[in-house]
């Protein structure tokens, strides 16, 4: 199940999966996620970035805080591979490449 929350003029969106059970029963989690603007209570689905950890790393509640870690970090321009990008009110997702 989807969860969000509100950030900034921002919702961040996260999906939690769990990959497997170790031997001793610990539940592993990776997360996907994305960011959209929400304006006047209206998101605007089409200019989403999307993020992700796919290895298994991570207990629940910790997959869930450090998703939404990522996200924020997006938001604030700290993230080091994807930025927001402000242009005449409208948001212009951005990615770079890792070298």
């Amino acid at each position: 199940m989807w969860q969000s929350i509100d950030y900034k003029g921002f919702e961040i969106q996260v999906l939690l999966h769990l990959k497997y059970l170790t031997p001793t029963h610990v539940a592993l989690y990776s997360y996907f996620g994305y960011v959209h603007k929400v304006c006047d209570g209206i998101a605007i689905d089409e200019q989403r970035l999307f993020f992700s950890h796919p290895l298994p790393s991570f207990a629940e509640e910790d997959a869930l805080r450090f998703a939404y870690e990522e996200g924020q970090l997006i938001i604030d321009g700290l993230h080091p591979i994807f930025s927001l990008k402000v242009c005449s009110n409208v948001q212009i997702v951005q990615s770079h490449a890792l070298m």
